[in-house]
This record gives structure tokens, C-alpha cells and sequence, in this order.
């Protein structure tokens, strides 16, 4: 008769853990289907609100302004640095 109460316990016993697993892992399910919701609407909201009153040609526009000013400031970095001349390097050396 012990053998049937022990063997009663441990099928409770894992019921209950797999009954807890289960429990956790619909909460991580309701969690990430929130989680995603929530994202769905940030990216609704920021393309409705930002990206759709701006018109493509705008946003050419804007990217051609900012691919220029990249290219006028490198163009700029390279000009502010520029190598000492041989003649600067041999006087120094004759000094």
C-alpha cells in the first residue's frame, strides 16, 4: 500500500512542476505578445507622426544635405592636416 501512496506523491509532485512550467512559460508568452504590441504601436506612432508628413523627395533632399556636409568636413579634416614639406624636415635636421 505504501508503494501506491509514494508512487500517488510523486505523480502530484510532478504534475505540479509541470504545471508550474507551464505557468511560466505562458507568462513569458503574454509578456513578449505585450512586449510586441507595444512596439508595433511606438513604430505606428513614430512613422505616422515623423516619417509621413515628410515627403520622400524631402527626405532625399535631407539625406543628399547631410551626405554633403559628411563630405565637406572630411574634406575639411584633411585639409587642416597636412604633412610638414621635405624642406621644413631638412631644416629642422640642420639646426
Amino acid at each position: 500500500m505504501q508503494s501506491i501512496c509514494y508512487g500517488l506523491a510523486t505523480d502530484l509532485d510532478v504534475a505540479r512542476e509541470v504545471e508550474y512550467q507551464l505557468s511560466n512559460i505562458y507568462s513569458q508568452l503574454v509578456l513578449i505578445e505585450k512586449v510586441m504590441n507595444d512596439r508595433q504601436r511606438v513604430k505606428d506612432f513614430l512613422t505616422n507622426n515623423y516619417l509621413k508628413p515628410i515627403t520622400r523627395k524631402s527626405r532625399g533632399t535631407i539625406a543628399e544635405y547631410a551626405l554633403g556636409t559628411l563630405a565637406r568636413s572630411q574634406r575639411r579634416s584633411q585639409e587642416d592636416f597636412s604633412f610638414p614639406s621635405r624642406e621644413t624636415q631638412k631644416g629642422k635636421t640642420n639646426r
